[in-house]
Formats: C-alpha cells, structure tokens, sequence
C-alpha cells in the first residue's frame, strides 16, 4: 500500500493499541506491551502489542522469551498485532525470531463526512442493544455473529458481563428477521483517542446475499459518530468483505498484521 498518512496512521495506531490493552492485565516486556485476559484463555483473548516508535533492533530473542513466558504462566499462546506502517520493519523481525505472520489484512477508516447510510433489506429490522440490557438479549446478539463464522465457539458468560467495559454503549447492534430471529449482529468498541474499531460482523447464512452485512456496517459506524467517535476503523476479512466495507465509505489507510507464535 502507498502513500499512507503518517498521522492518520499513528493516530488509529494509538487508538488500537490503546483498544488491545483495555480491561486486560497489563505486563510490559522491553517494546511489547502485553494486554492479558483475567479470566478468559480463549486464544485471541489475549495480546502483544509493540510500543509506540518502536524499531525492529528493539525486538530480540530475549524480549519474544519473556513474552512468551508471560503468555505461557497464564495458559495461552503468544500472538501479537501491529500496524504495519507505524512500525516498519518489526513483523520482519518477529518472523525471523520464529513468530508466523497468521494474517495480513488492509487497514480501512472511515470519517462521519465519509459514511453512507445503508437501509437494511426489506423485512429485517436494526436494533441498537444498550450495555444495560438483559444479559439473555446481550448473548443473542453476540452469539448470532459470532455464529456466522466456521469454527465458531459459544459466547461465554464472562464475555457478556465484559461487554460494558469494552463495547461502546449503544455500539451492539443486531439484526432481526420477521419472525424476530436475530440474523446478524456487531459492535463498536469503545473509543481509544478518538477511534473505534468495528468489529466481528456476522450475518446469518440465511439472511446473506442480500444487503445485510453492508446496512449492519452502516448502522454500527453511525452508532459510533453518534457517539463522539472521529474515525471509526476495521479490517476486512477478505476481499469481499472489503467491497462491502468501502460501499458504506471506508478507504484503506495501512496494513495489520497478526502474527502466531508456532511453539
């Protein structure tokens, strides 16, 4: 990708390392900052982030052992996530310490001035599910998104009662059909200077193909800036994904990466 806007790119950069660290355990290892689940050893539960102005010198084999001993007295495999222009050259230095790049993914944002509003298809309604809603309503929600990717695991207790401290109030939204079934769903998270990333949009199989993905995108990316929230942030899955994401105004700005630790 070129020409990325350096201040564009370290502001969402600080946004999202803020967002990765939040309602964790906090450990700091040299340049890695690690955000640590306190209850949860789901895999993408926990994570290291690098520090801002970090290099990739900074990065040696002693700081990944430490980190991957931190990850390992908690139970959990050490998996890390940066934006690849705020910190050139650091995933280079993670693979070649042993690390594996799990994924690559463009970086897209969108401002208010940006979005446009999608109406969702015809027989399906849009709800806005406050942090204050019953736990029950909470699950539903989560659960239909989470669904509608292969592999799934069951939404936990312990990920309904967080959704207050991590979702932006308001930012939980779902999909219903006409007989009430929820179909589709995702969030905000709550803002990190300025910006929120939108996050684990899922659409039923039964309610795909027509629309649904891009009108719940639409509706959440408003929810945000109805919010306060400057620049709202996300990364498609793939390329479909990104045709979807750029109709309601998104436009990449840099690259993720997620990288695994194969020990």
């Amino acid at each position: 990708m070129s020409g990325p806007e350096p201040h564009a790119v370290a502001r969402v950069a600080r946004g999202l390392r803020a967002a990765a660290l939040a309602a964790k355990d906090r450990e700091d290892v040299g340049p890695l900052l690690l955000g640590l689940h306190p209850a949860s050893d789901r895999y993408y539960g926990s994570v290291a982030v690098p520090a801002a102005g970090v290099a990739p010198a900074d990065v040696d084999a002693r700081v990944l052992s430490r980190a991957r001993d931190a990850f390992a007295a908690r139970g959990r495999r050490l998996r890390v996530e940066l934006v690849e222009q705020d910190v050139p050259g650091v995933a280079d230095a993670l693979v070649a310490l042993g690390l594996e790049v799990e994924a690559r993914v463009p970086l897209l944002v969108c401002a208010p001035q940006d979005l446009v509003a999608v109406d969702p298809p015809a027989g399906i309604g849009i709800e806005h599910i406050p942090s204050s809603a019953d736990d029950e309503i909470v699950h539903e929600a989560l659960q239909a998104g989470r669904a509608a990717f292969a592999g799934a695991v069951d939404v936990t207790d312990d990920e309904v009662a967080r959704v207050a401290e991590i979702v932006l109030d308001g930012g939980l939204v779902a999909a219903r059909d006409a007989f009430h079934r929820v179909v589709g769903s995702g969030f905000a998270m709550v803002p990190q200077e300025g910006v929120s990333e939108i996050t684990a949009i899922g659409v039923d199989e039964r309610a795909r193909g027509q629309g649904l993905g891009t009108a719940l995108t639409s509706a959440i990316t408003a929810a945000a800036f109805a919010a306060g929230v400057e620049l709202a942030v996300l990364s498609p899955g793939d390329e479909r994904a990104h045709g979807i994401y750029a109709r309601v105004g998104y436009r990449p700005l840099a690259d993720m990466v997620f990288l695994t630790d194969p020990a």
